[in-house]
Parts: structure tokens; sequence; C-alpha cells
């Protein structure tokens, strides 16, 4: 495969940041990926930065990081990536992604229930079993059920997105609102429409 994009590899590092943060590292462990993807995200092509050894000269990017950051644009991972999603699953930054789930809820979820998934949550709800959980109270436990709904609004516009812009001849439905009135025959015919009567 190609070398990743700084994008990319931007978004590698928050979630190696994410899951050192569900993992109970210290702050400025996992901060320091936080900083790191803010620097890659403005930085010259990390390829051009690799080939010519200045990747340590960026801000926020030390020899560690920088061997990490090396790894992911040439094979898309990192072993200690793969070390965090084997202990937990990419599917938890789903419920972190919902509002109402901080990290430390997720985290007693986690633990607890087993959730570890958008549709282990749903589960959770649906049978009740957050009741159980520790300084979740009714309202809270709402919020949370408010929030599953809006994450999947957002993936739902999100795919809808992407579907209309890999369509050469959009459907209908993929246009603006404008346009697609438009695009719509009238609802009333000029042959049914009534005649202006002419003055005498």
């Amino acid at each position: 495969m190609g070398r990743l994009t700084n994008n990319e590899i931007a978004h590698r590092l928050r979630e190696i940041r994410t899951l050192m943060e569900f993992a109970g590292e210290p702050f400025f462990k996992f901060m320091a990926y936080e900083r790191a993807a803010e620097t890659i995200e403005n930085a010259p092509p990390v390829g051009g930065l690799l080939d010519d050894g200045s990747l340590t000269a960026l801000p926020g990017v030390g020899k560690t990081i920088a061997g990490r950051i090396g790894t992911i644009a040439q094979s898309g991972s990192d072993p200690y990536l793969d070390e965090l999603r084997a202990r937990y699953p990419s599917t938890l930054l789903e419920v972190l992604a919902v509002q109402g789930v901080g990290m430390k809820t997720a985290q007693q979820l986690f633990e607890r229930l087993g959730v570890a998934s958008l549709a282990d949550l749903e589960r959770a709800l649906d049978a009740g079993s957050l009741t159980s959980m520790p300084r979740l109270g009714a309202k809270s436990i709402e919020n949370i059920r408010r929030g599953v709904l809006a994450y999947k609004g957002r993936t739902k516009r999100t795919r809808s997105s992407r579907f209309c812009a890999r369509r050469p001849l959009r459907p209908i439905w993929c246009r603006p609102a404008a346009s697609a009135a438009r695009s719509r025959p009238s609802a009333i015919s000029t042959s049914s429409a009534p005649r202006r009567t002419q003055p005498r």
C-alpha cells in the first residue's frame, strides 16, 4: 500500500491517544499523541519529512512518536496501536462519540456491562442495565439514549452524503431542496388553469 496522508496518520495518532486514555495511562502520555496529531495535520507531507529525516524537527514529535508515525505512514498501523486495539475494540470509539457518554462512563460501561460498541450500548439501554451503574440517574440515562439517536442520525447523513458524492447522476433525494423542487413537474397543468375573462 502507498503511504498514508497526513490526515490519515493524525487520525491513527488520535486513536492511540483515545485508547491510551481509556486504558488509564497518565495524562501527559496520551496528550503527547494529541499534540503530535495536531502538528501532523498542519505539517508538510510526512513522506517528504521521512525521506529527509526531518520529522523529529516538528514541535511535539519526539523520537518515539516519530518512529510510530513512520510505521503508520508505511503500513497503516503500528505495533502499539495493534496492541491497544487487541485490548480494546475499535468500536469503543462509537460509544465515546455518543453525547452524554464521557470517558469515565465509557470505562465503567465496558468493565461492568461489557459495552464495547454502539449496538452493545443500545441493548444495555433497552434492557435497563444502565440503572445499575453508579452516578447514572434517570436524566443521565435519557441523555445517553438521545445521544445514541443523534449519533445514528449523524452517521446516516454521512453515509447518504458519501453515496450522493459517488453518483454521476444524482437521484432527486441527493439534490438541494430548491433544485429538486424545480425538477418536479408542476401539480397544475396550464390547460386546467382558470382563464382570465377579457373585459367587455
